[in-house]
């Protein structure tokens, strides 16, 4: 496995591909359209990059990087790549690529009445294997509760709140809260 970022811009030859990821990964109500991340990258809001593996893609992930915070707003694996090591991989590349910066992310709460509850559990089990740990923070925007997790033990949320109000994207309305 040798895996390398690549920045997707508006010529990127993978991009029937990405857009097949990026709808089978996110839910309709919390999926952002590929043009719009492009044109949010074009803001320099965010920085939408294809991960690779030799010539395959494998997947993507929107960040928000406001120094020295990095926010993972999107993280998808493309479904026929997926339990064969690579989200675990894209992690440690990002750790490794960005070990400047405290990398922060969110993800569905743990909620027993959710439909998709076990998968909600597996994937935060994933992050937390890898290194993630939990802020004792949600996330809610657009009608929706994230739980908001760090690699690393420690969470600065004063440089959070500073990468939220300079870089998320304007049409995203977001509040930081203590979680219940």
């Amino acid at each position: 496995m040798q895996l390398f970022l690549k920045k997707i811009t508006p010529d990127f030859r993978d991009m029937e591909i990405l857009e097949q990821v990026n709808n089978e990964a996110f839910p309709e109500d919390e999926r952002i359209e590929i043009p719009e991340l492009l044109q949010l990258a074009a803001e320099e809001r965010m920085d939408t990059l294809a991960v690779y593996d030799g010539d395959d893609f494998v997947g993507f992930c929107s960040l928000v990087i406001e120094a020295p915070m990095i926010y993972v707003f999107f993280l998808a694996v493309d479904s026929r790549k997926r339990s064969m090591g690579y989200g675990s991989k894209i992690i440690a590349l990002l750790e490794k690529t960005y070990s400047e910066y405290q990398i922060a992310l969110d993800l569905e709460l743990i909620d027993e009445s959710a439909p998709n509850n076990s998968q909600r559990k597996r994937r935060k089990e994933f992050y937390l294997r890898n290194g993630f740990c939990e802020t004792g923070y949600c996330l809610q925007y657009n009608g929706m509760l994230f739980e908001l997790l760090v690699l690393g033990e420690t969470f600065d949320k004063e440089k959070f709140i500073h990468l939220l109000e300079v870089k998320k994207p304007k049409n995203v309305p977001a509040k930081l809260f203590p979680k219940r």
